[in-house]
């Protein structure tokens, strides 16, 4: 059995495939009736038309991943640098008033767990 010594390599990237898409369905233009995947020219054409659109989701993706990442920061910013800071100071000085009765915390929304923590397993070398 013979070993193959060679790899073909295929995009990965939505532009990357449409040119090789492209450059598929230009040759089989250009070889016409005698092209090895002449029976396949529609389905080929039908392979750039989607990769056209493909295209143009991805471009649409990408700028939909711009907008997703400002709004993330926008978010972060108003509640890990904002209130995520001052609830911390809150919840101390709530744990401070009610130590001895800490269930009471709950009627601020806190909830309270006391039972115990379970044992952490011993790390194997």
């Amino acid at each position: 059995m013979a070993t193959n010594t060679y790899h073909i390599e295929i995009p990965s990237d939505v532009t990357g495939y449409k040119k090789l898409i492209e450059k598929i369905d230009k040759e089989n233009d250009n070889e016409g009736g005698g092209s090895p995947l002449a029976a396949e020219t529609s389905d080929i054409k039908q392979g750039a038309k989607d990769m056209n659109q493909a295209e143009q989701l991805e471009a649409k993706a990408a700028e939909l991943e711009k907008q997703v990442e400002a709004l993330r920061e926008q978010r972060d910013q108003l509640w890990k640098k904002t209130t995520l800071i001052n609830e911390r100071g809150w919840r101390k000085t709530l744990e401070g008033k009610y130590i001895k009765k800490i269930h009471q915390m709950g009627n601020w929304g806190y909830e309270i767990n006391s039972s115990p923590r379970p044992k952490r397993a011993k790390k194997t070398p």
